[in-house]
């Protein structure tokens, strides 16, 4: 059966054509405009020029129209605690949707709630925070236990313990020479992406960066200045590919703080020198011989076998 095209048809098959062409011609941004990106709404790009000529400040040398606040002092922190003006806790951001973020509330019922990054006030998760209490919003959060009541919201002033390690993997975005920066993007998207100096790039990075466009690289942060929508870090080392079970496998080790490092000679001294190794007989009187008992675990049905 042969159906005739209708005009209609025919014109939305020219404009699929058209997007797929102009898709095809599309260049990879460059960090000016990834830098520009990441600032979103907290910046108001004013660009010199006319039309598009006009070139848009580096990041590096941009600062946000509304900063973090200032973390409060010490005094002002520990007196906001004794009137229960403040609460402290362990800040928990939602891995699923970075806008959200939590601290236990200490007299019970609902967390508090802090929505967006400026109420994080770069803090990271697992820092020990102390929160400035808000008011009450209705609660829409993804992962809140009742969803749709008010809930109490508020905002980080002071950072107690930074509990996270500033260890990230992730990657290598884009360059800029001007300001001797690499932009370096957490795998991880509660995480900041960073401002990483050229000189820790591989040494081929500035010849043919697409070259480690795979690469997995693990970075620290150093800081995160109240003014700047980046933060800063140092890039530590390559691991290896992405993908790659080792690689893998050890960025998230280095991330969550793991030491898997080689054991001590102080260690390994403490083990038994003559070979083949016997339990002493004095060591079996003192505990409870299973040996010859049949011995299994219950996992739970989330639990995967080897692996």
């Amino acid at each position: 059966i042969f159906v005739q095209k209708t005009q209609k048809e025919d014109n939305f098959m020219s404009k699929q054509g058209a997007d797929e062409a102009s898709l095809k011609k599309s260049k990879p941004k460059k960090a000016s405009a990834i830098k520009q990106e990441a600032a979103g709404a907290q910046t108001k790009t004013k660009a010199k020029g006319k039309g598009s000529r006009a070139k848009p400040k580096r990041a590096a040398n941009r600062t946000l129209d509304e900063p973090y606040d200032s973390y409060l002092s010490d005094d002002v922190v520990s007196d906001g605690l004794k009137r229960k003006k403040f609460i402290q806790g362990v800040l928990r951001i939602n891995p699923k949707k970075y806008q959200d973020a939590f601290v236990p509330n200490p007299d019970g019922g609902s967390d508090i709630y802090l929505c967006g990054t400026r109420m994080r006030n770069r803090a990271l998760n697992g820092d020990i925070v102390v929160v400035d209490i808000l008011e009450k919003t209705p609660n829409d959060a993804g992962d809140a236990p009742d969803r749709g009541t008010l809930q109490r919201t508020g905002k980080v002033v002071y950072i107690l313990e930074k509990k996270h390690t500033r260890a990230t993997t992730g990657f290598l975005k884009a360059y800029d020479k001007a300001d001797n920066t690499a932009i370096f993007s957490p795998i991880d998207h509660r995480l900041p992406r960073l401002l990483v100096p050229l000189a820790d790039c591989p040494q081929d990075y500035l010849k043919s960066p697409a070259r480690f466009d795979k690469t997995l690289f693990v970075a620290r942060i150093t800081d995160w200045p109240f003014n700047s929508p980046f933060a800063r870090g140092r890039l530590a080392r390559s691991l290896g590919e992405a993908g790659e079970i080792e690689p893998e496998t050890e960025g998230f080790l280095l991330e969550n703080g793991i030491d898997f490092s080689d054991f001590s000679q102080e260690v390994l001294d403490c083990l038994p020198k003559n070979l083949p190794w016997k339990i002493p007989q004095e060591e079996i009187d003192k505990r409870r011989d299973f040996r010859r008992e049949c011995i299994f675990t219950i996992d739970p049905s989330t639990a995967r076998v080897g692996g």
